[in-house]
């Protein structure tokens, strides 16, 4: 990624800008007035960026943080956009044309500049080439680094990270004592389908991975080969992919790898919301793809308390499920140790079903005490981009391994820390 940077500024000079408020720009905690933050992603609205960051943006402190909510020009717009657009002072679309969006960013005269997510979306991977405000970060609604050398901080948490996690980022890494988000549960719909409204077995446990599938890897084929082959009574549930050819793809190297999957998966067509919660409410565990897991899967599943097994990989994106049950603070959580010890633990879990009750309850009580509405995730980030600025106002970054005083202070009152890596 720090390659594919230096050769898009060798290619495409323009690429390269200085906004021209930065050489006299001042703390504006010196000057005494709020810090400006400008937030810019493609994906605010009803995505799973924008239901991620919606609670930040809600319970940012108004009184010291002036918010600009900043859209490319090809965003989708919905009525959820809208609602976080309301959240704002202000929010503005930019214009088409790149040094056109460079201009109208640069005019807001931002201290922050927050990307949410950045590799999702070419229009704003090329914008964080230039250099719009005096700190600028990217946090995990895409859980990689951007190797960009105008990106100051990467956004994420002790609970996610491997120990030597640092060399993983150009970005310096910024671990908060809790998961970067303010999660709002999505409400549990009036009336749920039956197994048979949705096509499912009346009987037997239904496994669910309704990931997008792009996140499913050919090791992973092999762990939902073991768990049919360990469970003939069972079903594994995934959606169809986005496009037919990514369903048909997988099928392909199923029936050259492992044909079970052909008999023994169900595919399901993509729903919407309240639907896909109702389908949810139906499944017994949730499995979580290696490599790259769940992120707002996570989060809905947790409406239900419904039990994930995973596994924590190498690096951040496979490892929020696991961190997810560290700062919950669920005793016996279903996480595998080892890659080959998943199909075993899923399938334990799949012949349990007293355990499968209690660690949904205790999984559901521990996600509305600990996962959602985390106020303390808020306040970490508050603190965060009032200290990057402070460092900014000096000509300096935040040290290596900088944490927020609030994480250290819980730290230090419980004596250890739940949200250890693992």
């Amino acid at each position: 990624m720090e390659a594919l940077c230096g050769m898009f500024r060798n290619l495409v000079p323009h690429l390269t800008y200085l906004s021209s408020h930065l050489e006299a720009w001042k703390s504006p905690l010196a000057l005494n007035r709020r810090i400006r933050i400008g937030i810019l992603s493609e994906y605010l609205y009803g995505h799973t960026i924008g239901k991620l960051y919606y609670g930040y943006f809600r319970h940012l402190d108004r009184s010291r943080f002036e918010m600009i909510i900043i859209h490319p020009p090809q965003a989708k717009r919905d009525t959820f956009g809208e609602k976080l657009n309301a959240l704002a002072d202000r929010s503005l679309v930019l214009p088409y044309g790149l040094e056109q969006q460079q201009t109208t960013v640069a005019d807001e005269k931002l201290d922050v500049l927050f990307y949410p997510d950045i590799g999702m979306s070419k229009s704003t991977y090329f914008l964080a080439f230039a250099r719009l405000a005096p700190v600028q970060a990217v946090s995990w609604g895409h859980p990689d680094t951007t190797g960009l050398d105008t990106i100051d901080y990467y956004l994420s948490a002790t609970s996610i990270e491997p120990p030597n996690a640092d060399t993983h980022y150009s970005e310096r890494l910024i671990r908060l004592s809790r998961l970067p988000c303010c999660y709002q549960p999505l409400s549990i719909p009036e009336q749920i389908p039956t197994r048979a409204e949705f096509g499912l077995p009346e009987s037997g446990t239904l496994y669910g991975c309704p990931q997008s599938l792009f996140k499913i890897h050919p090791d992973f084929d092999a762990i939902l080969a073991d768990i049919s082959k360990g469970d003939p009574d069972g079903s594994i549930i995934l959606l169809e992919g986005q496009y037919p050819a990514w369903t048909d793809q997988l099928k392909r190297r199923w029936e050259k790898t492992h044909p079970i999957l052909l008999e023994r998966v169900r595919f399901l067509p993509r729903m919407p919301l309240e639907q896909f919660m109702g389908l949810l409410a139906n499944l017994d565990i949730l499995l979580d793809p290696i490599y790259f897991g769940s992120g707002n899967t996570l989060y809905e599943g947790m409406v239900f308390g419904i039990p994930i097994v995973t596994w924590p990989g190498p690096f951040m994106r496979g490892r929020i499920v696991a961190g997810a049950y560290r700062q919950m603070g669920v005793h016996d959580a279903p996480i595998a140790e080892q890659l080959s010890d998943y199909a075993q633990l899923a399938l334990a879990l799949g012949r349990n079903p007293e355990r499968r009750s209690s660690l949904r309850q205790a999984s559901r009580d521990a996600a509305a005490k600990e996962l959602f509405n985390d106020m303390q995730a808020v306040r970490e980030f508050e603190e965060f981009l009032a200290a990057s600025v402070e460092a900014a106002g000096k000509g300096e970054k935040l040290p290596v391994g900088w944490q927020p005083s609030i994480g250290r202070f819980r730290q230090t009152e419980a004596g250890s820390i739940k949200e250890t890596a693992i």
